[in-house]
């Protein structure tokens, strides 16, 4: 039977990412409860504002975290792999923290920056890895 490492540096991002989506997901159903909305956002700007915050982790998280377990699967340098980590944690902190109106502010923009980075970074060196050539 093949044993894999076990993938150290993904598991704490993957836990970290998880505990921010329990705290988004309390806000929206604060916010639910707060404006009696049980489906949808009930035409309240506060609730899309919940409702997003939580659909932008969930959206980009698992993209994430499967990249950074290939890269690790792949021996990619346990430090690169933090660095991504730190980066896509930064982002979507940045990105929840802040007023998701229309008025997009410079710290969402830079948060979703920070995570597209990391995710169109991670696919390139995924690629890489899958062709033959290590990423340390």
């Amino acid at each position: 039977m093949t044993q894999f490492a076990p993938l150290t540096v993904t598991s704490l991002y993957a836990g970290i990412a998880a505990l921010l989506l329990v705290v988004v997901s309390i806000l929206v159903t604060a916010a639910r409860v707060k404006h009696k909305v049980n489906i949808g956002d009930g035409g309240k700007p506060e609730m899309l504002t919940a409702i997003r915050r939580q659909g932008n982790l969930v959206e980009y998280a698992p993209m994430t975290i499967i990249l950074m377990a290939l890269l690790e699967l792949g021996g990619t340098a346990p430090w690169l792999l933090h660095v991504f980590g730190i980066a896509f944690i930064v982002g979507r902190l940045m990105h929840a923290s802040v007023d998701l109106s229309a008025r997009p502010g410079a710290l969402r923009g830079i948060g979703t920056t920070v995570t597209w980075i990391v995710i169109a970074a991670g696919g390139v060196l995924t690629i890489l890895l899958t062709a033959g050539i290590s990423v340390k």
